[in-house]
């Protein structure tokens, strides 16, 4: 029940999620969003490298938890589960406006979140370096689509009315140089392809 409405997007009830269509690796995503109420416990925010129901992370609010979570939903062991990978804690009031920052790559899940009109921190609500059980044998290097989450929400509405989502091709290191490179320590640039 993924509802768009000019420039604002709505998700009501419980465990409703909102994909867009294409897959992205590493990934840095902004969203604003607005409780209607805290009823029910909701949960809201970012999914990334969605695959399925049960194999995905989420950066989001949780309103049991008391803040911003990193949380790994996986059915690794033959039955759906979640891992809480961190909590960083924040409380939010309905009704007001909030913005959810996910940064996705390889090697670590981060998270802030902090009440519109003021300024993005500077640091990380909440931060995970999952290992490779962690990451369902590596769905952080494999990808997936990213989208928007209400989950646990009952009647309570979460409206969000700006997505960006940036994605990144290629962040690390080049472990060894292609043999046409030259490795006489000249610079040599060259476009990744």
């Amino acid at each position: 029940n993924f509802d768009v409405n000019g420039t604002a997007a709505t998700l009501t009830g419980n465990t409703q999620v909102g994909v867009l269509p294409n897959r992205y690796g590493q990934v840095d995503v902004l969203v604003k969003f607005r409780l209607s109420s805290l009823t029910g416990q909701p949960r809201v925010g970012i999914v990334t490298h969605w695959r399925s129901s049960q194999n995905h992370f989420q950066i989001v609010y949780d309103n049991l938890f008391g803040g911003l979570a990193l949380i790994r939903a996986s059915n690794s062991s033959g039955s759906p589960g979640q891992d809480t990978l961190d909590i960083g804690a924040f409380s939010v009031t309905a009704g007001v406006d909030y913005w959810i920052r996910a940064r996705v790559n390889a090697a670590v899940i981060q998270g802030r979140i902090w009440q519109d009109g003021n300024t993005e921190p500077g640091t990380w609500t909440a931060e995970s370096r999952p290992d490779a059980a962690q990451t369902n044998a590596g769905p952080l290097l494999k990808g997936g689509k990213v989208g928007l989450l209400l989950d646990f929400g009952g009647s309570t509405t979460a409206t969000f009315d700006s997505l960006e989502v940036v994605s990144y091709r290629f962040h690390g290191e080049v472990r060894s140089w292609p043999p046409r490179w030259d490795k006489a320590g000249v610079d040599v640039s060259m476009p990744i392809e």
